[in-house]
């Protein structure tokens, strides 16, 4: 009864490049957060020595993954949120 034509679109560009993305994990986003690598190495050293992070490192990590859990992980709104100051 119902007919569908499929045709094939014609995008008339010059060169096609295909990237696939993917949501950033934790770790990345305090990465683009900046200054995330003292953080994590600081954190994995505690987790290897079986001690707790001090306090106001604690308190960081905790504010950035609240941050992480409401912006979510994907580029463009993880880019959105530290570049142009968006805050919940």
């Amino acid at each position: 009864m119902f007919r569908r034509t499929l045709r094939k679109a014609f995008i008339p560009i010059g060169t096609i490049e295909e990237v696939s993305m993917y949501p950033l994990d934790f770790e990345e986003f305090l990465y683009a957060y900046g200054g995330g690598e003292s953080v994590i190495e600081y954190l994995r050293d505690c987790y290897i020595n079986r001690i707790s992070p001090d306090e106001s490192t604690h308190d960081l990590v905790l504010k950035r993954l609240k941050e992480y859990l409401i912006c979510g992980g994907l580029p463009q709104a993880v880019d959105a949120y530290i570049n142009q100051k968006i805050r919940y």
